[in-house]
């Protein structure tokens, strides 16, 4: 069965930090993870640099250190996973949207221009495929907002994302989690 899962990330740069800060959020980037295994994002680059692009890993880029929750959706059909894939891919290359960035600082109306930020493309793959995740426009909804969605849960078991990475990283996630529920009784 064709799955897609979301990647929702707590960043530890800080460009991360201050988007969790303004956003009153645990998470500062989300991203998809395909059927094929890679990850596709916006991702901000430099300065007012960036773009979507398909990358191999969860954490490609990403300080070290840096904490993935994984959702999966909730009564999807496969053609709709598909279809959010198709889209999301079909947008690799285009701009990184840093406008739409800035527009949540400034609150000002968005705009549909052809450049993605990283919750922005998330949210306009499921739409397009007829799953909305929020009953909002794409360019409204900040990374905080995706696990928000009712149409997700959380992945508690990493060890079935194994066959999409080679494991290691999902490996150490889960010891983690585990420390952290034996620490926290």
């Amino acid at each position: 069965m064709t799955m897609i899962y979301v990647a929702c990330y707590k960043g530890k740069s800080l460009m991360s930090r201050a988007i969790m800060w303004l956003n009153w959020s645990d998470y500062s980037h989300a991203a998809l993870i395909t059927s094929r295994g890679t990850v596709i994002e916006a991702w901000g680059e430099g300065f007012f640099q960036g773009s979507v692009r398909e990358v191999p890993f969860l954490w490609s880029q990403h300080k070290p250190g840096t904490d993935v929750d994984v959702f999966e959706p909730i009564d999807i059909e496969p053609w709709q996973c598909a279809m959010v894939e198709a889209m999301a891919r079909s947008q690799v290359g285009k701009p990184y949207d840093w406008r739409g960035v800035f527009r949540f600082l400034s609150r000002s109306t968005p705009s549909v221009d052809g450049a993605w930020f990283c919750s922005e493309l998330v949210a306009a793959a499921f739409a397009a495929a007829k799953f909305p995740l929020l009953n909002r426009v794409p360019q409204k909804i900040f990374p905080g907002l995706i696990p928000a969605s009712p149409r997700l849960r959380k992945v508690t078991d990493l060890g079935k994302l194994n066959q999409y990475t080679d494991g290691s990283y999902l490996r150490s996630l889960e010891a983690k989690r585990k420390k952290r529920n034996s620490d926290n009784p």
